[in-house]
């Protein structure tokens, strides 16, 4: 299957791509994301790390949640003279940001229309008719074994290393309902407490989630981390990336909680979400179609000169 994936990317090498001036430093940044669902027999990591995107740009969560924060302070808000006067409430309100999200992430996010950077620093999403893997997509996807996680093109500007922010990647079913963060399976208590449905009621975008007490009520995606993309005379990009993987974990029991003596104990089987690292950094040429390979996932990568936002 891999030779097949690096013969489409190599007939889509010979196709024309547009021509970028060379009068700016920003890029256009197209990633598509894939699964292998095929059994392999790698040795995962016993226990969870979870990775921190609190610093991250984030495009996904804009296009994919709601704000009801509104709602839930009975659609009302706190004005310049109530920010002068009783800040505290303010931002107690501010912290209890509410935002629902879907089950699942759409496998393409784009914006509705045509989008394009502005001189203002900010990396921006573009539409799904500006992306230009919509071909590569459609041979891969119908390759054995390959589940689409996520497609997005955005616009950004490449900074050095030290001054470049990642770019928050999320993608797949949310398993929040069934496991915590640690990977353990819930109890049926704990999953009952779930009555929302096919969304759920979180603190609104990474900006605020250090301000929630309990992590429980974060969505825990299939496929979540980072991409940094950063100019260092060439083009660099780092993935800081998590595949959720359910299966089964081996662990050893007693029958009695305060005697752990070996005699005493017993392997376990136990459902546990597998925490695989997809962690990678390499240089890049722009305009090059660039495949990065992994034993549970793939990822198709461009990066393209543009002209100078306006």
């Amino acid at each position: 299957m891999f030779r097949q994936i690096l013969a489409i990317i190599a007939i889509s090498l010979m196709l024309p791509t547009s021509v970028f001036a060379k009068n700016g430093p920003w890029y256009e940044v197209e990633v598509y994301l894939f699964e292998h669902q095929t059994q392999t027999n790698e040795q995962w990591p016993q226990t969870v790390t979870p990775i921190n995107t609190s610093k991250a740009v984030d495009l996904i969560t804009p296009m994919i949640s709601t704000d009801i924060t509104g709602i839930s302070h009975n659609l009302t808000g706190c004005s310049a003279n109530e920010w002068a006067t009783d800040a505290d409430r303010c931002n107690a309100m501010l912290h209890e940001s509410q935002s629902t999200h879907p089950s699942q992430v759409p496998t393409t996010i784009a914006a509705e229309h045509t989008a394009h950077a502005q001189l203002n620093g900010k990396a921006v999403l573009l539409a799904n008719s500006q992306s230009e893997f919509n071909d590569i997509i459609a041979k891969i996807s119908r390759q054995p074994g390959v589940h689409s996680l996520l497609h997005m093109t955005w616009q950004q500007p490449m900074l050095p290393s030290r001054s470049a922010k990642p770019m928050r990647i999320y993608a797949g079913d949310d398993f929040s309902k069934q496991y915590d963060q640690h990977g353990y399976l819930l109890t049926d208590d704990q999953q009952a407490q779930d009555t929302t449905g096919m969304s759920l009621e979180i603190p609104s975008f990474s900006s605020l989630s250090q301000f929630a007490a309990d992590t429980n009520n974060q969505p825990i995606w299939q496929l979540d981390g980072t991409i940094k993309i950063y100019l260092a005379h060439y083009l660099y990009v780092e993935t800081n990336l998590d595949l959720r993987l359910p299966g089964e974990k081996t662990v050893l029991v007693s029958d009695d909680a305060h005697n752990m003596d070996a005699a005493t104990q017993q392997v376990k089987q136990t459902p546990f979400l597998y925490s695989i690292p997809f962690k990678q950094n390499r240089r890049l040429r722009s305009g090059e179609i660039h495949y990065f390979d992994h034993p549970e996932m793939g990822m198709i990568l461009q990066i393209r000169k543009m002209d100078q936002p306006q």
